[in-house]
């Protein structure tokens, strides 16, 4: 005699479980992947001490006060464009929006990258949904100077024109 495990009940049961189970998993990943609609809780907050104005659409500073909105996304930034006034203090408030990890070097008054006077978000590294802040000391000379993200060299580009 054969023993056909699907046809006693507790069998049924079992294999009813694990197949919801495994649906609650698969809407659960996808969901994660996407950012599941809400919001994802910062680990860094914008500096309320900035003494930059908030940003305006195009990424220039605008009466009001605040940091300046930059997004991050795979792989451009947004603004790529942004003008502040020379010599101010510049914090920019990041939100990576994009699936992959980001962050955001500023080269400083030299304009060269990794000449121990960059400016880099913190934290360094900005998961999927993750806020941080960049703080910039902009230089009192008038010029543009570039910013990238370390780990998209190619594609995630931008400049700050300082006037």
């Amino acid at each position: 005699m054969k023993l056909d495990l699907a046809k006693l009940p507790m069998a049924e049961a079992v294999i009813g479980f694990l197949l919801v189970v495994l649906a609650v998993t698969f809407v659960a990943a996808f969901s994660a992947v996407d950012g599941g609609g809400g919001e994802s809780p910062s680990t860094a907050s914008p500096s309320p001490a900035a003494t930059t104005p908030a940003a305006s659409p195009g990424g220039s500073p605008t009466p009001g006060g605040g940091p300046i909105a930059v997004t991050m996304g795979d792989n451009f930034f947004d603004p790529k464009e942004i003008t502040v006034p020379a010599g101010a203090t510049v914090t920019f408030g990041l939100t990576n929006k994009g699936i992959a990890v980001h962050n955001m070097r500023v080269a400083g008054a030299d304009n060269q990258y990794n000449s121990d006077d960059d400016a880099v978000s913190d934290p360094n590294l900005i998961t999927a949904g993750q806020k941080a802040t960049l703080t910039w000391e902009a230089p009192d000379a008038p010029g543009t100077y570039d910013f990238q993200c370390d780990f998209h060299l190619v594609d995630m580009k931008g400049t700050i024109t300082v006037q």
